[in-house]
C-alpha cells in the first residue's frame, strides 16, 4: 500500500519540502502490542499485553521473522534500545523500571520510579503554565514513555508520567552519575481549571524523546479550550533546570495545534524527531498520523494519515525508528498490528551537510592535528554524501594517511588518538593497557583500527552526526 508524504506550510517560520513516498504495510501480528524500539542492528523488539497468556516481550528481525519471545513481560510497558550499554530499557506503566538482555530477553528489575518518587521529598517542579516552581505531589502515578541520553560524565533517563488517571502530566529526569542517581520531576503543566480528558487518554501519559544534541521533545497541556484540554508538543533543555538555556515551552511553531501524543522517538541521522498522534490539528487527517518534526522545529513531515486506511480509530501508542531511517515502525493496539513505514527517496534518511562536515572536521583536528584545507574537507564530505564510502572507510584513510604515518606516534600517542578520534574521550585504564600490550605483543595498528571502527562507542559517535558507521 503506497502513500504520499504530504508536507504542511501553515506558519511563516515553516519550511516547505520537496514530496516523498512510504509505503505502509503490516510488518507483524501480536495481541495489543504497546511499547516498540529498534536496535542498531535493525531488530525490532515489541511489547504486548496478554489475551490468552500470549502477551510479552518478542523479538523480530528486520524482515519480520519472529526470533524469541518472553511471555513474563506482558505487563504495559514503553522500551527503548541503548545502544552503548548494549540493553533495552523498560518502564512499565506502574514504575518498575528492567534492563533487558537483547540476545536472551531477559529482564532483570533495576529500580521503581514510582517508589523513588513517592519516598523521596522532590524540589519544586516548573509548571510551564505559569513560569513559577511548584509543590507536585504525585498521589497514584502511572508512567508512560522512556528515552535515554549518554554524556561524558553518565546518562539520563527520561520517563514522562500522570501523577494519577486523569491527573497532571509531567517528565522525570533520572541522571546516573558515579553510581548514584538522582530522581527529578523536572517539568510539569498544571491546567485551570482540572484536567478534562476523555478515556481512554486520560490514563495515558504523554511520549518523550531525546536527541544527541540534548534536546527534549514531549507534549504537554495546556488550559481548557473547547471543553477539553489540549496536548501541544514541548521542548526543553535536557539539563534543565541546572541551564537556563532552552527553557520548556510550548513550541511556538506548533501552538494552539493540538498534538495528543503517547509515542516519540529521536531521529538519529538528522536528530530531529518521530511521533504518532491520537489526535492532532497539525493538518494529517484528524486523529491517528504518524509524524517527523525538524531538529529545529521548523520542518514538520505528515509520513501517514493512517485512519486512510481504516488502521488506529483508538490511535498508534508508540513508534521507533531503524538504524538508517528507512523504516518506521508503529504499534497499533486496536488492530494487534505492528506496522511498518518504509521511507523512499527523502531527505529524512540523509545526514546534513553541517553534520558531515563537522565529522570530517573533527578527524582532521584528533588525527592530523589541523584545519581542514577547503579541498580536502569538500572530497571527503562529499564522498560520505554520495556513499562512495564508509565511516568506517573514513576513519582508515585518515589513520594509514601519509600525513599521519609521517608524524611518528608512539604506541603509546597513537592509542590515545585512538580513543579521543573514535570514542571522543580520553583512555580508560583497563582499555588502555589491553590495547597497548596487544601493541607490544605483535598486534598491527591495522588490527587495532579494526577493533575501534566496530566498536559500539564508535556507532554511537557516527550517529550524533547523523551517519550510519557501515
Amino acid at each position: 500500500m503506497r502513500i504520499v508524504i504530504l508536507i504542511m506550510l501553515f506558519l511563516s517560520n515553516f519550511v516547505l519540502l520537496n514530496e516523498a513516498n512510504a509505503t505502509v504495510i503490516q510488518f507483524a501480528q501480536v495481541p495489543l502490542p504497546k511499547g516498540v524500539t529498534v536496535d542498531q542492528n535493525g531488530y525490532v523488539y515489541v511489547q504486548s499485553l496478554s489475551i490468552l497468556g500470549d502477551g510479552g516481550l518478542y523479538k523480530f528481525d528486520p524482515n519480520g521473522t519472529l526470533l524469541s519471545w518472553n511471555s513474563n513481560l506482558s505487563g504495559e510497558m514503553r522500551l527503548e534500545a541503548d545502544a552503548i550499554f548494549n540493553v533495552l530499557w523498560a518502564i512499565e506503566k506502574m514504575g518498575q523500571l528492567y534492563y533487558v538482555d537483547p540476545n536472551t530477553l531477559q529482564a532483570y528489575p533495576y529500580l521503581n520510579v514510582r517508589d523513588l518518587l513517592m519516598s523521596q521529598s522532590q524540589n519544586p517542579v516548573l509548571n510551564m503554565l505559569t513560569g513559577e516552581k511548584i509543590s507536585l505531589w504525585a498521589i497514584d502515578p502511572m508512567f508512560g514513555d522512556i528515552a535515554v541520553r549518554h554524556t561524558n560524565d553518565g546518562y539520563d533517563l527520561f520517563i514522562s508520567g500522570l501523577t494519577a488517571a486523569g491527573g497532571i502530566p509531567f517528565v522525570v529526569r533520572l541522571r546516573f552519575d558515579d553510581n548514584f542517581v538522582y530522581t527529578n520531576i523536572v517539568v510539569s503543566s498544571v491546567p485551570l481549571p482540572n484536567p478534562i480528558i476523555p478515556p481512554p487518554f486520560d490514563t495515558q501519559p504523554p511520549g518523550i524523546a531525546v536527541n544527541t544534541d540534548g534536546i527534549v521533545l514531549t507534549a504537554l497541556m495546556d488550559n481548557l479550550s473547547k471543553g477539553t484540554t489540549p496536548y501541544y508538543l514541548t521542548s526543553f533543555n535536557a539539563d534543565f533546570p541546572e541551564t537556563n538555556v532552552s527553557l520548556p515551552r510550548f513550541l511556538p511553531e506548533f501552538y494552539g495545534r493540538q498534538a495528543v501524543s503517547f509515542g516519540m522517538t529521536d531521529s538519529a541521522l538528522d536528530k530531529g524527531f518521530y511521533f504518532v498522534t491520537s489526535a492532532n490539528g497539525l493538518n494529517c487527517g484528524l486523529g491517528p498520523a504518524v509524524f517527523h518534526v525538524s531538529k529545529s522545529f521548523d520542518e514538520l513531515t505528515c509520513m501517514a494519515d493512517l485512519s486512510d486506511f481504516g488502521w488506529g480509530q483508538i490511535g498508534p501508542n508508540d513508534v521507533a525508528v531503524g538504524p538508517d531511517n528507512n523504516f518506521i515502525y508503529v504499534t497499533m493496539s486496536s488492530n494487534n498490528l505492528v506496522l511498518r513505514l518504509e521511507i523512499e527517496n527523502s531527505d529524512l534518511n540523509k545526514p546534513q551537510q553541517a553534520d558531515l562536515e563537522g565529522f570530517v572536521t573533527r578527524f582532521y583536528q584528533e588525527c592530523l592535528f589541523r584545519t581542514p584545507d577547503q579541498a580536502g574537507l569538500n572530497y571527503w564530505v562529499n564522498a560520505l554524501q554520495t556513499g562512495t564510502i564508509t565511516a568506517n572507510t573514513l576513519a582508515e584513510g585518515f589513520i594509514f594517511s601519509q600525513e599521519f604515518i609521517n608524524s611518528n606516534q608512539s604506541n603509546e600517542e597513537f592509542l590515545t588518538i585512538m580513543y579521543q578520534a573514535f570514542f571522543n574521550r580520553q583512555p580508560d585504564q583497563g582499555g588502555y593497557n589491553y590495547w597497548l600490550s596487544a601493541l607490544y605483543s605483535g598486534m598491527s595498528r591495522a588490527d587495532i583500527l579494526v577493533g575501534f571502527v566496530n566498536s559500539v562507542e564508535f556507532d554511537n559517535l557516527c550517529r550524533q552526526f547523523g551517519i550510519s558507521p557501515n
